[in-house]
This record gives C-alpha cells, sequence and structure tokens, in this order.
C-alpha cells in the first residue's frame, strides 16, 4: 500500500500548470508558451497512464497507443524502442537522433514517461501530426 507521504512526494517531484484550455487539440494560445504538465500522467507504481496523461490532446493519445499501445518499457524492463527505426524511443517513440537536443535544451528526459509525454505535446505543438507520419495508417481513423 502507497502511504500518502509517497503520493505528495511523487507530486513535489514534477512541475504541473494550468491547463490552457480551448479546443480539444488547440494548444497554443497567442503570446503565451505552452506549458507540459508532468503530473498526474502516471499511476504512482509507474505502471499505467493515467486517463488525464493526454488531456487536450486526442489525437496525440491515437498516436501513442498506435506506437506503442501506451507501453514506455518492453518485457525486459528496458526502454521501448522503435522496430523500424532504433532510434525511437519509450511511449511516443520520440526520435532521439532528430530531437534529443531539442528535448535536453527544455529539459525533458524523453527516456523517462514523463519527459517522453511532455515532449511529445510540445512536438504536437509545434509541428502537429508530422513527426508520426509513419504510423498515420493506425491512428488517423480512430
Amino acid at each position: 500500500m502507497v502511504s500518502l507521504l509517497a503520493k505528495g512526494i511523487a507530486y513535489l517531484l514534477f512541475a504541473t500548470s494550468a491547463s490552457l484550455g480551448g479546443a480539444q487539440d488547440a494548444h497554443v494560445v497567442q503570446g503565451v508558451a505552452p506549458k507540459y504538465d508532468l503530473l498526474p500522467l502516471f499511476s504512482i507504481a509507474g505502471a499505467e497512464v493515467a486517463e488525464d496523461a493526454f488531456v487536450g490532446y486526442k489525437t496525440l493519445k491515437r498516436i501513442c497507443e498506435c506506437e506503442s499501445n501506451l507501453t514506455h518499457y518492453n518485457e525486459k524492463g528496458s526502454i521501448l524502442r522503435g522496430r523500424e527505426n532504433r532510434d525511437d524511443v519509450g511511449i511516443c517513440q520520440i526520435n532521439r537522433r532528430y530531437h534529443g537536443e531539442d528535448a535536453e535544451a527544455l529539459n525533458m528526459n524523453i527516456y523517462t514517461k514523463e519527459g517522453n509525454i511532455a515532449f511529445a505535446k510540445y512536438l504536437y505543438d509545434k509541428y502537429g501530426t508530422d513527426p508520426w507520419i509513419w504510423s498515420k495508417k493506425c491512428w488517423a481513423n480512430k
């Protein structure tokens, strides 16, 4: 059983911010930089993605479901890597070769579930669905 103290510590470990509001997939407010909530994204055990990890990002959630089945680690406990491209990592299959430096500059660790989703939200806000175009057959009609 997880204590209330442990839950409280988990919440303190990650930055949270207020929602920007607006349409389901509209995140950019003129003159306001979007914030990327890191919690509550996961259960305290860290195994499942919480329902509100993708609030306001309905399409991105469908993309990540197709990319990884919302799984960040493989059956051996290592970070999930892409089948077609081993540089794609984690729950949202962020390509480390193309996006690793940008993620680091934003202090988002794509090797953690929290950082992977936070950076995916950043990419989605900046480029839309383009970074995940190769899996479009899966998520476009869901």
